[in-house]
């Protein structure tokens, strides 16, 4: 599959971590599945249509024939509500036509990107992407918590919660409503993104990996790297590709702040 990122352009710029164009490929003898990243897509693909894909809480293999053209906007964790209007915890894992999400204006969308002409035009048309719903704001609270919660390795629930003068319990509510899944859960998420992000250099020393990443320990790293990515951790640090650090996406831990280069990422097409 050829795969390709750009940069955020347009009304929802700042919600967005990167628009992304694709092409599908003769299917592989080894697919690689797509990691959940706590992100939600807004697809376009020429068999299926539009599509909103929620957060996803286990890894999925893209299914497309050879040809299929995808073009795509990934909303940062937290921005799905802003953006489409419901919750993210109403999309888990979830892959649904957009106007089953939005109704009527995700219809005129979808007529939209069907009439465009060619990639460009869709990407064009896509990031241009006119309010589907009112806006909702950012609840800055829970993603001030999360933000401070993946920037160290050892960080707690609890103590983010303070930081941000919530209860736990409070935290907790607010974060499945932005993200679709808990905080705890996120931080895993950051966390195995991170393994993919190290890449095969990181192979020989899973250990020190383990450690670096605020895994207990190497078989921990084992663990959650199997669960959420369906390879063991030699198979993904070899064919996995990390989606919220990689390109043009931002890191995890700003779910509001600075830039990150990583190696590139698999679409989020399920």
């Amino acid at each position: 599959m050829t795969y390709r990122e750009h940069d955020p352009t347009g009304p929802w710029r700042r919600e967005i971590a990167c628009a992304w164009t694709a092409t599908t490929g003769p299917a592989p003898a080894d697919p690689m599945a797509v990691v959940p990243d706590g992100c939600a897509d807004v697809l376009w693909s020429s068999t299926r249509g539009t599509v909103i894909v929620g957060p996803m809480t286990r890894p999925s293999v893209p299914d497309f024939p050879a040809g299929t053209e995808h073009v795509a906007l990934r909303l940062r964790p937290g921005r799905t509500e802003r953006v489409l209007g419901v919750p993210a915890s109403a999309l888990i894992d979830l892959n649904v036509p957009v106007a089953d999400v939005v109704g009527d204006a995700g219809r005129r969308l979808d007529e939209r990107l069907a009439a465009a002409e060619g990639t460009h035009g869709r990407l064009a048309a896509l990031t241009q992407l006119p309010g589907l719903a009112p806006a909702v704001e950012l609840d800055r609270a829970a993603l001030a918590a999360l933000a401070w919660l993946v920037g160290g390795p050892t960080r707690h629930v609890a103590d983010a919660a303070d930081r941000v003068g919530l209860s736990a319990r409070q935290l907790q509510r607010r974060v499945v409503t932005a993200i679709g899944y808990g905080p705890k859960r996120f931080q895993r998420v950051v966390r195995v993104q991170r393994v993919l992000a190290a890449g095969p250099a990181r192979l020989g020393d899973l250990a020190q990996l383990a450690a670096d990443l605020g895994f207990t320990d190497q078989a921990h790293l084992t663990r959650e790297v199997g669960q959420l990515t369906g390879r063991p951790p030699t198979g993904a640090l070899t064919r996995g590709r990390a989606t919220l650090v990689s390109g043009t996406s931002k890191r995890p831990e700003v779910v509001v702040g600075q830039a990150a280069r990583a190696p590139g990422a698999a679409p989020r097409a399920a």
